[in-house]
This record gives C-alpha cells, sequence and structure tokens, in this order.
C-alpha cells in the first residue's frame, strides 16, 4: 500500500525519488530560462537596422559622391538641351526678331496684276479666322473669269512662315466642310517658260515627274464632292507649295520645306460637272494654270531675289 506520509519525510542527499511528472505548457509558451547572472553578464543585442555607411563619404546613409555628381551632370545636360532647343525653336520661328522673308512674300503677291491675258478677276475677302488658323501673313484670294469663254477659276494663294504654311491641304480643310475626295490625289506637272497656245500637261505618277522635276511645275490634283447637297458637280483642286515661283508637291511638305524661312502655297479650283466625257468636261482651271504661272513665277522670283540680297553681306566697296 502507499503511505501518504512518507511524502512529508525529508529525503537524505544523494537519493533519488520517483515524483509525479508536471504538465507541460503549450509549445509556444516555452521560453528559455535565463538566471540572473547570465542575463546581466551578456548585453542584449541591438535589433535596430543601422544605415549604410558610404564607402566614399564615410557618413551614414549618405549617397555616394559619384551617385551626387551623375544626378548632376544629367540634371544640367537635361537644362541645357531644353534651353537649347527652345532657342533654335525661336530663331526658326522668329519668335524675338522679325521675319524679313515674309514681309517681302506678302508684299511681292499683291502686286500680281488682276487681269492676266483674257482672265479678268474679282478680289474676295478671306475670314480673319481661317488666316489666324492657317497662319497666313498675306494673301490674294479671287475669282477670274475668262472674256472668251466665260469660265470661271478661284484662285487663292498664301504666304507666311514654312511651318502653318506648309501643311492644311484641300484633303483636310474640305472634309470640315461636308467634301470628299473621289479618288486619290494624283500629280499634275505643267513646263517652265509655257505660254496660252504652246502649253502641255500631263498628269502621270509621281515617279514618272520626279526625274524631270526642274523642268514642271508640280500640282497636287483631286476631284471632291458633296453628298450632303443635291448637287452633281464637283469641284476640282490643284495646289502645290513654292519659295521662289517653282511649284512642287511633296509627299511631307512639312519636313520638306521645313529649313525654309518663308513659303507659298496656291491652290487653283474650278467647278465641273461630268457629262460622260471624263476629265476632258474640266479644264478651265488648268488652262488658267497655263497662263498665269508665268506670271505668277515673275513676282515671286522678284521677292526671292529681294530675300537673297538682303541676307547678303554688305561688303566696303559697294558702301564706298
Amino acid at each position: 500500500m502507499f503511505n501518504k506520509s512518507s511524502l512529508n519525510k525529508p529525503r537524505p542527499l544523494g537519493t533519488t525519488s520517483r515524483q509525479t511528472p508536471e504538465l507541460l505548457p503549450p509549445l509556444g509558451l516555452l521560453q528559455p530560462s535565463v538566471s540572473p547572472q547570465s542575463s546581466a553578464s551578456r548585453p542584449t543585442p541591438d535589433l535596430r537596422s543601422k544605415p549604410a555607411r558610404s564607402r566614399d563619404s564615410g557618413e551614414a546613409g549618405a549617397l555616394p559622391a559619384r551617385s551626387k555628381n551623375r544626378q548632376t551632370i544629367l540634371a544640367t545636360a537635361a537644362l541645357v538641351i531644353l534651353a537649347c532647343g527652345g532657342i533654335a525653336h525661336g530663331i526658326i520661328t522668329h519668335r524675338w526678331m522679325p521675319n524679313e522673308s515674309v514681309h517681302l512674300a506678302v508684299a511681292a503677291i499683291q502686286h500680281i496684276p488682276s487681269e492676266i491675258g483674257s482672265w479678268t478677276s474679282e478680289d474676295i475677302v478671306l475670314p480673319e479666322t481661317e488666316r489666324q488658323i492657317g497662319g497666313i501673313a498675306g494673301y490674294i484670294q479671287r475669282t477670274y473669269r475668262d472674256r472668251v469663254t466665260g469660265t470661271e477659276v478661284s484662285l487663292l494663294l498664301v504666304t507666311g512662315e514654312s511651318g502653318p504654311i506648309s501643311v492644311h491641304p484641300p484633303t483636310a480643310c474640305f472634309s470640315g466642310r461636308g467634301y470628299h475626295v473621289v479618288q486619290e490625289p494624283g500629280l499634275t506637272a505643267i513646263p517652265h517658260g509655257i505660254h496660252k497656245n504652246e502649253s502641255k500637261a500631263e498628269t502621270t505618277t509621281q515617279a514618272d515627274l520626279l526625274a524631270e522635276n526642274s523642268n514642271n511645275h508640280l500640282f497636287r490634283e483631286a476631284d471632291f464632292e458633296n453628298n450632303a447637297i443635291d448637287d452633281v458637280a464637283l469641284i476640282r483642286v490643284y495646289w502645290g507649295w513654292s519659295t521662289d515661283g517653282h511649284w512642287q508637291a511633296p509627299n511631307n511638305p512639312r519636313l520638306h520645306f521645313a529649313s525654309q524661312p518663308c513659303l507659298f502655297k496656291l491652290y487653283v479650283s474650278e467647278q465641273w460637272v461630268p457629262n460622260g466625257n471624263g476629265d476632258k468636261d474640266a479644264g478651265a482651271a488648268l488652262q488658267f494654270l497655263k497662263v498665269a504661272l508665268p506670271v505668277i513665277q515673275h513676282h515671286l522670283n522678284v521677292a526671292s531675289a529681294a530675300k537673297e540680297s538682303a541676307t547678303q553681306p554688305v561688303s566696303p566697296q559697294n558702301e564706298a
């Protein structure tokens, strides 16, 4: 039998006894036992993260000197590039100085006569809003009428800085007014030095015309129609760009004339009704161009020559 009184009796040193095991706490609550002496002798480690020490500067948390210098150089270079770009754009657009070439061009087109051969004309005012949108510094807009045949054509010749003048072709402007292109614009070549009875114009591919570009005026050509109104008439438009009276029709006029301080743009249009004969039903605008281009080219050449003489430096001998 188990004697309960034996539990209260002290046992000699060195003897062992079987004791009832105690229940263990949950595994997560087990903590290592630390004596007061061991905890006092071992300092508690500082687990807070310390900033990295820079190898170059030796200061904690500071960026390396090379990184700072690199950032400063890149920021300075960016500022220089922006400043140079702004200055170049200001010079090209004549923000701080007048564009003398534009002034000469505006004066030149005003001398184009209102009567050319058998064609007489009537001036039309271009709305100020259209002038501002198109960046137009000067223009003439007229309706020319042939005294012999009675046919009429419309002419619009504008000038200004090359940037705004190189854009806004009829394919974009007419679309905003309800018109659309009947077919893709073609190219029309008109030889230089033409006269009314000996002139010849041909419409062909651009590849064939570029080889003879120096001997031909080149114009874009397209027919427009408006299905919103009950009218079978078409509007045929010829348009091109020039700096000196030699007309061109590049694929990208803005890029082609980007280096030019001044530019001209010419529109000549007519209204015609197809009756089965194809292009033979039209032709008034083309006939007018054959007569008018030599006259227009003469006045634009005068403006181009005046521009070149104004930009050339004056020698001491000329001054004397």
